[in-house]
């Protein structure tokens, strides 16, 4: 079974066993917008946002506002969960730790 946050890490950038190979913008409207990630596997993931400001350096110490994003499994049945959704970044960064400490080997 793989794991939603291996494809998360992937679609954000960072270190994952996923291997990304395209994203493609499917819908965006002026506060909401829906992508889709294609992985090497045939995971297919869509990834919907509402369009915030991302941080920066100038608003850091406001990661924890409202940002809500949801990301949910069109193709892969040995992904799980299925789906998560995040209401801000503080909660889905700490998600993402979770899950990365999880699957260490002891």
């Amino acid at each position: 079974m793989q794991d939603l946050a291996n494809y998360i890490l992937a679609i954000e950038g960072r270190t994952s066993s996923a291997e990304l190979l395209e994203s493609v913008q499917v819908h965006t409207t002026d506060d909401e917008g829906l992508w889709q990630y294609h992985f090497a596997d045939g995971a297919i993931i869509e990834k919907q946002q509402e369009l915030e400001q991302e941080p920066n350096r100038s608003n850091i110490g406001e990661l924890c506002e409202d940002n809500w994003t949801r990301y949910r499994v069109l193709k892969g049945n040995d992904i799980s969960p299925k789906q998560k959704a995040f209401s801000n970044l503080c909660q889905r960064a700490f998600w993402l730790k979770m899950r990365q400490a999880c699957q260490k080997p002891a």
